[in-house]
């Protein structure tokens, strides 16, 4: 990032850590949590959450989670793209929901460099899908035995894929097999060290 931009930023990225308490008005930080993020089932949380649960695996939360990076998460000098979805949604429905995860090109932007794509690509080195499996509540979203997350090198991606946009999950089972939190980081070192991964 540079001067500029640093200033721009200014201390955007200053973690609030455990301060509910600060004020906001006449009210705080953790009620305008409270009244946001309550739901961990609604669509665009449970995502969040998904990125959390793998950066957690990875012991990587130190940092706040960046916007519009390039990648999620960054992990032994990696990008990694989180990918999440789930069978049941917070609103009324018929039947479970088809699962897909976004596997696009895109034109990525480094929150550490500036630096922006010339070309759409997939600028991770892996990509971790999570497919939520229990109920739309967030007592269950938060337990992770209710997850299963699948580690793709995005070179296999790439092959497999080329420029389709998703995936389904009876094709991603071709690719890899359902792991637990507990195995994601072993996993995770095993893709990063193989020869799929540059």
């Amino acid at each position: 990032m540079n001067e500029e931009s640093q200033r721009l930023a200014g201390d955007s990225m200053t973690p609030l850590f455990a301060d509910p308490g600060l004020p906001v008005g006449q009210s705080t930080v953790g009620d305008f949590w409270r009244w946001a993020y309550s739901s961990l089932a609604d669509n665009a949380t449970r995502g969040v959450f998904a990125e959390y649960l793998v950066g957690m695996a990875l012991d990587v939360l130190a940092e706040p989670r960046t916007n519009w990076d390039a990648a999620d998460l960054r992990y032994r000098g990696h990008l990694v793209e989180v990918k999440s979805s789930a069978d049941h949604q917070a609103w009324k429905q018929a039947k479970p929901t088809a699962v897909q995860f976004g596997v696009a090109k895109k034109n990525w932007w480094d929150a550490e460099t500036d630096r922006r794509s010339p070309v759409a690509e997939r600028p991770a080195s892996v990509y971790v899908f999570c497919h939520y499996r229990g109920a739309a509540v967030s007592e269950q979203v938060v337990d992770v035995h209710h997850w299963d997350f699948y580690p793709v090198a995005t070179a296999v991606l790439n092959v497999e894929l080329g420029d389709s946009q998703s995936i389904g999950l009876s094709r991603l089972r071709t690719l890899a097999s359902p792991i637990g939190h507990t195995e994601l980081r072993s996993a995770l070192d095993d893709l990063l060290a193989g020869s799929d991964v540059g």
